[in-house]
């Protein structure tokens, strides 16, 4: 990202000790954890039957985690808002678990579209293995910052999130495009909602500091990868209706979700 000269946190919230630095983002990490706590249980409640329903399950109920550090990293402060994130350890560990959480998701995309191609058994040891011990590396990276960590969450997202896109396309067009409509839709959305927000906020980061006003950058970052995030819930639950006993629709989708003690 370029450095650019304007207000990069105009909307500032004083809430007790804490300063709210971004305070939009406030709204996107409400809702991110609703949809990755949420998303998640109702995915695994689909049972060890339907395919993804462990490995996409672990994606949100991460991406709800993910977005909490994120919230500490980018928005709320205990000293003067800044261009970057105070220098302490606190906030520099909070960065970084932030970051190798971002790409372990991007890993976790890629790691399921594997799963949904049966090229890998979504449970063996062996396929959770390699997970984790991907996950692992990139924690070990990012915290030894071996590589910068920028660049790896950059690529990361990029060839996992890009790669999963691809594979979940070509799925598509072999079960044929007219039987495969509102999953194509569902899938439209997430690339671009997320492309979208990822290319604007990287690659036009200038352009947005300029042009947004009292709108906060990170903030486009976060709502397009909650509006993704939505869009690929409900592309996995479409794809998955054929796999359970008895239909799945999105109405379903509303019932509450019950969490067993």
């Amino acid at each position: 990202m370029a450095n650019c000269s304007c207000d990069l946190h105009p909307a500032v919230v004083k809430f007790g000790p804490l300063l709210i630095c971004d305070a939009p983002i406030v709204g996107a990490w409400l809702l991110a954890v609703t949809l990755g706590v949420v998303g998640g249980a109702k995915l695994l409640q689909l049972g060890s039957n339907v395919i993804g329903s462990f490995s996409y399950s672990l994606i949100f109920f991460t991406y709800a985690v993910m977005i909490s550090s994120g919230l500490v990293t980018h928005c709320v402060y205990l000293v003067e808002c800044g261009v970057q994130p105070p220098s302490t350890p606190g906030y520099r560990y909070a960065g970084l678990l932030d970051a190798s959480l971002t790409s372990s998701i991007a890993v976790m995309f890629l790691y399921s579209g594997l799963v949904d191609m049966k090229l890998i058994k979504e449970r063996s040891i062996v396929s959770l293995l390699l997970l984790f011990s991907a996950c692992g590396a990139i924690f070990y990276i990012n915290f030894s910052q071996a590589f910068p960590v920028l660049n790896v969450y950059k690529w990361s997202i990029e060839v996992c999130c890009g790669g999963y896109i691809l594979i979940q396309a070509l799925l598509l067009v072999q079960h044929g495009v007219c039987s495969s409509v509102i999953p194509i839709t569902w899938l439209s959305g997430a690339a671009i909602s997320g492309g979208g927000s990822f290319y604007l906020l990287f690659w036009q980061y200038c352009w947005l500091c300029q042009h947004l006003g009292p709108w906060s950058l990170q903030g486009v970052w976060y709502y397009g990868a909650d509006v993704s995030m939505f869009f690929i819930f409900l592309f996995i639950w479409s794809t998955r209706s054929s796999q359970v006993d008895q239909s799945v629709n999105i109405k379903s989708i509303m019932k509450p979700v019950v969490f067993v003690g």
